[in-house]
């Protein structure tokens, strides 16, 4: 997992190419996200009341990331990059 275990690490300053991003493998960036998963929540929760609506920004972000993860250059700019996809999934549902 060598590449894909430094992007989601961020321990030392590096930037990341976007073919690296690219092979992240799915575990790994799940584990990121459920490392964050109540960080997430909250900011979910500031923008939505429902429950149910914060749940679904979250699976919609989780996806968007995903799909988008070879946008991300920077390691060090996980938590700004999946928070900013959060928020405007929220916005979206809101």
């Amino acid at each position: 997992m060598g590449d894909a275990s430094r992007f989601i690490d961020a321990s030392e300053s590096r930037t990341i190419t976007a073919k690296e991003a690219a092979v992240l493998d799915e575990k790994t960036y799940a584990d990121a996200l459920t490392r964050r998963a109540d960080m997430l929540y909250h900011i979910a929760k500031t923008i939505l009341v429902s429950d149910d609506d914060c749940r679904d920004a979250l699976q919609d972000a989780a996806l968007r990331g995903w799909e988008k993860r070879w946008q991300l250059r920077d390691a060090q700019l996980f938590d700004a990059w999946i928070t900013r996809i959060l928020i405007n999934c929220c916005h979206a549902i809101g």
